[in-house]
Order: C-alpha cells, then sequence, then structure tokens
C-alpha cells in the first residue's frame, strides 16, 4: 500500500439545487473499498451545501471498505438538505456513512467510539437542520456493529454569535465615542471667551 496513494480534495465550492431521487446523494456518492490497497486521503472542506436532495441523503454518501482511507469533512455549510428515504424520517439528511472493517484508523477498537471519529470528521461543519443530520452505520470484519447520528452544530447559532460579538464591538465603539464627545464639551465649557472679541462682534 505504501506505493500506491491517492489524495483527492474537493475545497471551496458551492452546491446549489442538486436533485436526484434515484441516487443515494443528491450531491457526492463516495465509494472506496479495498479490490486494490492503497492509502487515499480524501478532504472535502470549505463547501457551500444549499438546497440539495437525494434518496439516502442530500449531500454526501460514504461507503468506505478500505482501511487505508482517511476522511476529512470539516468546515462545510449545509443548508435546506432533503433526504428521499422513509426510513430516515428526515434524519442525515446532510450526510450519509457506511464504515467497514476500521477506517481511518489501523486499531480495530477505535470504531467502537464512531461517534466520536465521526464527529470529528465534520470538525467546524454547520448545518440549519432541526434533526439529526448526519448517520453513520459501522461493521467489523463484516459483521454489523452499530449506528447512529450526530448534530451538526447550527448555523443560526453561529451567525447569532457574530452578531453578538458584532453588537458588543458597536456598543464599546459608541461608548468611546461618547466619552470622546463628553471630554470635548468639557474642555470647550472651560475654555472663556475673550470679552474683547465679543464686544467687537457685538458693534
Amino acid at each position: 500500500s505504501g506505493q500506491n496513494k491517492r489524495r483527492t480534495e474537493i475545497t471551496g465550492n458551492k452546491f446549489t439545487n442538486c436533485q436526484n431521487m434515484q441516487s443515494t446523494s443528491g450531491v457526492l456518492s463516495l465509494f472506496d473499498y479495498n479490490n486494490i490497497s492503497y492509502h487515499h486521503e480524501m478532504t472535502i472542506s470549505n463547501n457551500s451545501f444549499i438546497d440539495n436532495r437525494g434518496k439516502w441523503t442530500g449531500c454526501i454518501y460514504l461507503d468506505c471498505n478500505n482501511s487505508e482511507t482517511v476522511f476529512q469533512f470539516y468546515d462545510n455549510q449545509f443548508i435546506n438538505s432533503e433526504n428521499y428515504h422513509v426510513q430516515f424520517d428526515g434524519k442525515g439528511a446532510d450526510a450519509t456513512l457506511y464504515l467497514y472493517v476500521y477506517p481511518f484508523y489501523s486499531i480495530d477498537s477505535d470504531i467502537r467510539n464512531a461517534e466520536s471519529i465521526v464527529k470529528s470528521i465534520f470538525s467546524g461543519s454547520s448545518s440549519n437542520a432541526n434533526k439529526d443530520s448526519v448517520f453513520y452505520q459501522t461493521y467489523i470484519y463484516g459483521e454489523f456493529y452499530d449506528n447512529g447520528y450526530i448534530k451538526l452544530p447550527q448555523i443560526s447559532n453561529v451567525r447569532t454569535t457574530y452578531l453578538i460579538i458584532s453588537i458588543v464591538i458597536g456598543v464599546m465603539i459608541l461608548a468611546v465615542l461618547a466619552i470622546i464627545l463628553i471630554g470635548v464639551g468639557i474642555y470647550l465649557k472651560g475654555i472663556k471667551p475673550d470679552k474683547t472679541v465679543l464686544w467687537s462682534l457685538g458693534e
């Protein structure tokens, strides 16, 4: 496997209105099997997925059976994703992952903590989904082990945080300006006008 290496990056794109009721995903369907052993690194980052719909998931479908594979799906934004399959009831709309053997790490016990692994893969990503938007299912040596969902941080919460920071900064700037204006007013008030000048102006 040291001689077979592959690296794929999908970065800085905007996927909008991709719809396919027959496909596993509206946007990206990734299949990585170990028929040929190779080290594969795939990074999907800093992308926007907007209004995408697929049968199993709206945006990213991953079926991985290659123990040499490392995936990272970080800093992506998912908006209004949908899936059509009744089994999910709206869950898993952003991504669906099927992980066989023990992908991502070389120790098979790591897959037993799949929820933490999936969360780390989607680090920095956010979604406006109300339900758990990432579904995962794990297998150990071909046998079903576990499945579950994770909920990505809400986009609205991220925006709210930035809004609060902007408001605080704005208030601080106004407070500084107010202090400067008050200081200027006090300074000007303390200057006594020249009576001779005023008398001349009054003539």
